[in-house]
């Protein structure tokens, strides 16, 4: 018992070298999940049942698939998102407001918090409804998707991580892009860090990218299409189905004419 636990105590760390031996490591520690520091200050955190989280510390984003591949949520400093089965909910802050809206499958709901009414655009229109939203900014919904993800880790899945780091590959595209698979997860890096994850779900495809360099990032699978950028184009936009979510917040302020 005692030399077990020793053995789960300690951190398994596998290295692999880049062609122009730069190195990263991906580590199995006591939290039961791989995670694979890449170029760039991205970081991916995989689970044993594949939940998988992604952050880009360079410019503040993260994303979050959960291992039955129904809820994702994702943090960027132009807004958030989480998706939970058929419903999504966004949440964007500016000078002007914090607002609200959620897709349903028959329509859209939406709010700010200086707006008395919830307003529901469906096929019949535009009209006053009720509904609820879930305060996005009240904490990391991005890391508490996967840490409830990860609450079931026990010593077996602790070992199945440590099978899956062995067999883990690594390879340099032709293409020139740093490339893993672990735990049937696909992972890409191109030269300025951008990386692309691909992560197949029986019949389903999730991709999710993101870029340390300009702040995009992108979330893709057959019910939601997202994307968030930052700088002179920085929007958050959402699709799901026929709807569809743009936001903008341009904020013009013109100089008093002087006479």
């Amino acid at each position: 018992m005692g030399s077990e636990m020793c053995i789960r105590d300690r951190p398994k760390i596998c290295s692999f070298v880049y062609p122009e031996n730069n190195s990263f490591r991906a580590v199995v520690d006591n939290s039961g999940f791989i995670s694979l520091n890449m170029k760039h200050g991205v970081k991916l955190d995989i689970a044993a049942n594949k939940a998988f989280r992604l952050k880009n510390s360079f410019q503040c984003s993260n994303m979050a698939l959960s291992s039955c591949a129904t809820q994702m949520a994702l943090i960027h400093p132009k807004g958030r998102l989480l998706q939970y089965g058929s419903r999504i909910e966004i949440q964007a802050e500016d000078q002007v407001s914090v607002k609200n809206a959620k897709m349903y499958p028959k329509g859209i709901s939406f709010t700010a918090n200086n707006c008395a009414l919830v307003y529901l655009v469906d096929e019949a229109g535009a009209r006053s409804t009720t509904d609820q939203f879930h305060d996005l900014f009240a904490g990391d919904i991005a890391d508490k998707l996967f840490e409830e993800s990860c609450k079931k880790v026990d010593f077996a899945s602790h070992n199945l991580n440590l099978n899956h780091l062995d067999a883990s590959q690594y390879w340099r595209s032709e293409e020139g892009l740093d490339c893993w698979l672990v735990n049937g997860i696909l992972i890409k890096q191109k030269k300025d860090g951008f990386v692309i994850i691909e992560r197949q779900n029986g019949m389903e495809k999730f991709v999710f990218k993101t870029s340390p360099s300009n702040g995009k990032v992108r979330l893709e699978s057959s019910f939601i299409h997202a994307t968030a950028s930052l700088g002179e184009e920085s929007h958050l936009f959402i699709k799901s189905g026929n709807h569809r979510l743009h936001y903008l917040s341009l904020i013009h302020i013109s100089e008093p004419t002087r006479p």
